[in-house]
C-alpha cells in the first residue's frame, strides 16, 4: 500500500450530541446509520476493493469535515465512529484500533452553505521508515516532564 486513498462523502456523519446525537440515539437508529455508512463506503470505493489494501499494513486518516458549522473536536472525531466501523466492514482496514490506525487527523473547513457540506477521508500507509522511527522512539529511557 504505497498511495493515498481519498474518499468524499456528500453526507457528515451525526455527533454526538443533540436530538438526533449517537448518544441519545435509539439502538435500531444506530444500526441503520451503520448501515447506511457501510452502503455509503462502498458507493465511495465504487464496489471494489482498493488494491492498495491486498494486506493489513498501519495507516494514518486524515479526516476533513466541510461543514457550515463548526464541530468541537471530541465531538468530531466520535462522529467517525459510523464510517470506521463501514471502512471495516468493507475491508479497507483491518481494524481502527491503534496496531493498524496509527493517527487519526482531524481538520475542520468553514463552507458558506450547508449544501456545500462534505466529509474528506484520506488512508494515508504509514512508510517503513516511520515505522522503524517509531521504534527507536520507544527505545532507552522513557521522557520525563
Amino acid at each position: 500500500m504505497n498511495e493515498v486513498v481519498t474518499l468524499v462523502f456528500d453526507e457528515l456523519p451525526p455527533g454526538l450530541n443533540g436530538r438526533k446525537g449517537l448518544l441519545r440515539m435509539h439502538w435500531k437508529l444506530r444500526q441503520q446509520l451503520n448501515q447506511r455508512w457501510y452502503w455509503l463506503v462502498l458507493n465511495a470505493l465504487n464496489g471494489k476493493r482498493p488494491d492498495a489494501f491486498s494486506e493489513t499494513r498501519p495507516c494514518n486518516v486524515r479526516a476533513t469535515r466541510h461543514d457550515c458549522r463548526p464541530m468541537d473536536w471530541d465531538n468530531f472525531g466520535a462522529s467517525l465512529k459510523p464510517v470506521l466501523d463501514g471502512l471495516i466492514k468493507c475491508g479497507v482496514l483491518e481494524d481502527d484500533g491503534p496496531g493498524v490506525v496509527r493517527s487519526l487527523t482531524l481538520h475542520q473547513v468553514h463552507v458558506q452553505h450547508k449544501n456545500a457540506s462534505r466529509l474528506v477521508l484520506q488512508i494515508i500507509p504509514e512508510t517503513k521508515e516511520a515505522r522503524n522511527d517509531d521504534k527507536r522512539q520507544g527505545e532507552g529511557e522513557p521522557n520525563r516532564l
